[in-house]
């Protein structure tokens, strides 16, 4: 879904070498990102606007007046200082942008910084899903264990990419039309903003599932048992398709038959809902992708692929006789 835009978006905005060829994109990406950093929105949005930023900024494209790169830098300037004053805060920027997940550990404070985001969301099984992900990384496996039931007993599993996607959603909803105008942009302007959010989430905030499901892979019976209730619960309360997918190719390597077999109907429900995107381009229109989008910020992403499906036409559960 979105694949070209996304790709079009996110070359432009992360990777401004490689868009330097193309003046207009890169004139129309820093009058997009400016527009949608002098908007209201909150931390979370301010920290990723940055990174967009800074991106424009380093375009070298003559394109880019003096001007108008004074406006970037000094709006840019503005929300780096308040970033720097909240972050310690926020849980889901210390989640997504502290350099303290996956392999690439860098800071020596991240043992803080761990239990920073516990303190301040440990309710959230996510967050205990990616602290358990890291014990796996750091070859603890008490902190695997802990993290796996404290998920396991938690209230909700809210991934980061949804408060991402939703902060970013509201700011480039906010920027004029008029700036969204170049000719490989072929949605309106609730669309664009969509896309743009949801590239950006895609790219950045996501977590690293290879922690996961390499320590679940190889693993002695106890630790399988565990990983297959923390796969069935994320595949069953995660409200994103990518969780879900994830979950379910663990629960076929370390789940009992009656696990299997819950996975297998959620694979299968899931499978009939990305098939209905497959004309999501062509079917909806602007009014119509927007609601998505409102629908995939407010209730998560299987919400939003009923809506589609229903607005094409297709029931939202696969009838008796459908097949992956």
């Amino acid at each position: 879904m979105h694949k070209s835009l996304a790709l079009f978006l996110l070359t432009l905005s992360l990777a401004p070498t490689a868009g330097a060829r193309d003046a207009e994109g890169n004139l129309m990406n820093a009058r997009v990102q400016l527009a949608a950093a002098k908007a209201p929105g909150d931390l979370v949005s301010d920290a990723y606007l940055v990174k967009m930023m800074d991106g424009a900024l380093q375009a070298d494209d003559p394109a880019l007046d003096p001007g108008l790169r004074k406006d970037l830098s000094e709006t840019r300037d503005e929300l780096q200082a308040r970033v720097d004053a909240g972050m310690n805060d926020d849980p889901v920027l210390l989640a997504t942008l502290s350099n303290c997940f996956g392999y690439s550990v860098t800071r020596e404070d991240c043992g803080q910084v761990w239990a920073r985001i516990e303190q301040l969301d440990g309710d959230n099984g996510y967050h205990h899903f990616i602290l358990m992900s890291q014990a796996a990384q750091e070859n603890d496996d008490d902190g695997f264990e802990r993290h796996a039931l404290k998920m396991l007993d938690s209230s909700h599993f809210t991934p980061s990419a949804i408060p991402v996607f939703t902060s970013l959603y509201e700011r480039y909803r906010q920027v004029p039309e008029v700036l969204w105008d170049h000719p490989e942009l072929e949605y309106g302007p609730k669309g664009a903003a969509g896309v743009m959010a949801m590239a950006l989430s895609a790219a950045i905030a996501l977590p690293g599932y290879q922690q996961f499901v390499r320590a679940c892979e190889d693993a002695g019976e106890e630790r399988r048992r565990l990983c297959a209730r923390v796969a069935l619960h994320m595949a069953e309360s995660s409200t994103l398709l990518i969780d879900r997918s994830i979950a379910i190719a663990v629960l076929k390597k370390v789940g009992s038959p009656a696990e299997l077999e819950r996975a297998n109907t959620l694979e299968r429900q899931s499978r009939w809902l990305q098939s209905s995107m497959a004309r999501f381009d062509q079917d909806l229109d602007d009014s119509e992708t927007g609601e998505y989008f409102d629908l995939f910020a407010s209730e998560g992403e299987f919400s939003a692929l009923r809506y589609a499906a229903r607005v094409m036409g297709r029931p939202v559960e696969p009838p008796a006789d459908w097949q992956p």
